[in-house]
């Protein structure tokens, strides 16, 4: 096993590393990180991941739906929201989860900020 630093705090933990992977994008303009996170810090930002933005159904993607019709914010349902913040995480000993959720330019602060990106 190796020392590693979470990406929340710098802390160093000992374990299997659990990443989060998040992307914010509007057209051709694209922001991404990518957090190592201690078991503690990754159930956190986690949470928040589930909180915010819509978990996308592989199967449903699969058969042509798509989870980005919808335009409102999900921080606070203003419409035609320009960014699309996505989110993949990837638990240990799990299978890795997809969400995407629109964001508008208030807020955009706001989900960069849970995703560690710097505008």
């Amino acid at each position: 096993m190796a020392w590693f630093p979470c990406a929340v705090g710098t802390h160093k933990y000992l374990g299997q590393q659990q990443s989060i992977y998040f992307g914010i994008v509007n057209g051709m303009t694209s922001h991404r990180s990518k957090l190592r996170l201690c078991p503690q810090h990754f159930d956190t930002v986690a949470a928040g991941v589930e909180a915010h933005l819509h978990e996308v159904d592989q199967a449903d993607v699969a058969e042509g739906e798509s989870p980005y019709a919808d335009r409102a914010c999900n921080w606070c349902d203003r419409e035609d929201s320009p960014w699309a913040m996505f989110a993949t995480l990837y638990p240990r000993k799990a299978e890795p989860r997809a969400f995407f959720a629109p964001v508008c330019d208030e807020c955009l602060p706001t989900a960069a900020t849970m995703a560690q990106i710097g505008l």
